[in-house]
């Protein structure tokens, strides 16, 4: 599966490693002073997971937020892009999902 991240200066880094990723995902975790503190892991398929600053994991569907995982430390989010990247679905969805409030 292909994928990309984007990262808070709105740079694409195709097929990232692990470590890579994480550096991603650290920035939103720092980001107290950006415009939109939000960091994504796409899939060619469309799918879309979004890290945003205040341990916000969210899931986009057509570009809206479908579901969120409250107070997801890093590791959370690492984890769970490496299940999407892999296809675990069935890991992902263990995952303590809500419903986005409106």
């Amino acid at each position: 599966m292909s994928y990309f991240t984007t990262d808070l200066d709105g740079v694409t880094l195709i097929a990232p490693d692990a470590e890579a990723r994480r550096e991603v995902i650290e920035m939103a975790a720092g980001a107290t002073e950006a415009d939109y503190p939000e960091v994504y892991l796409t899939l060619d398929d469309g799918r879309v997971l979004g890290y945003r600053l205040g341990g916000i994991l969210f899931q986009e569907e057509d570009g809206e937020v479908t579901r969120v995982v409250r107070n997801a430390s890093p590791e959370t989010v690492a984890q769970a892009w490496t299940w999407l990247i892999e296809g675990s679905g069935e890991a992902l969805e263990s995952l303590p999902w809500q419903m986005p409030e409106a």
